[in-house]
């Protein structure tokens, strides 16, 4: 018995690497999915911030999370390419006060 080692310590000095890779694996999938659920959560507001609609904010928010494996892809286009057009769409409403002069 190592002298000074509570149970726990000496029972992670112990582990095998294959349990401390499981483990670190784990931790890490935690932080990756905090990050990405929170990101997914200010879609809605950024695109408001953008000068989307409601109807717009609406579609984009069920294509984001309808979106199983094949509609994954779609998706990340459909974002893509979703806030230029609506960038554009609302330079051309300040320069000339409607969306469709």
């Amino acid at each position: 018995m190592l002298p000074g080692l509570t149970r726990a310590q000496r029972a992670a000095k112990n582990a095998s690497p294959a349990l401390k890779f499981v483990l670190m694996v784990g931790i890490m999938s935690f932080f990756a999915d905090f990050a990405y659920e929170g990101s997914r959560s200010i879609t809605g507001p950024y695109l408001g911030l953008l000068g989307a609609g409601a109807f717009t904010i609406s579609v984009i928010g069920v294509l984001i999370n309808v979106s199983p494996g094949g509609l994954t892809a779609f998706c990340v286009i459909t974002e893509l390419t979703a806030i230029p057009l609506i960038l554009a769409v609302r330079s051309r409403m300040n320069r000339t006060g409607t969306a469709h002069a």
